[in-house]
């Protein structure tokens, strides 16, 4: 599975690229909703860089969404330490 992540996600860059701005409402939340939660998925390591950088040019795009993605990533990552003994 992470095979597939890591090939998708390295397409992203060139769509996310081509969107328009202001950006489209489904574009936001494709973001909050699919790359946000891959953040919580044990083989992150496997394609961070990636993602890392498909965020950043959402991030870039459209500035006033930092904010909200900080505050999902840091609450997906606070919840995998604290639910992380029980998994």
């Amino acid at each position: 599975m992470p095979v597939v992540i890591v090939e998708d996600v390295l397409c992203l860059p060139s769509i996310i690229n081509g969107f328009a701005l202001p950006l489209k409402e489904e574009h936001k939340q494709f973001l909050m909703r699919v790359l946000i939660p891959l953040h919580k998925v044990r083989s992150l390591g496997v394609y961070h860089p990636q993602l890392a950088y498909c965020i950043v040019q959402f991030l870039e795009k459209d500035p006033t969404l930092t904010k909200q993605v900080t505050a999902k990533i840091h609450h997906l990552l606070l919840c995998a330490c604290i639910y992380a003994p029980f998994a």
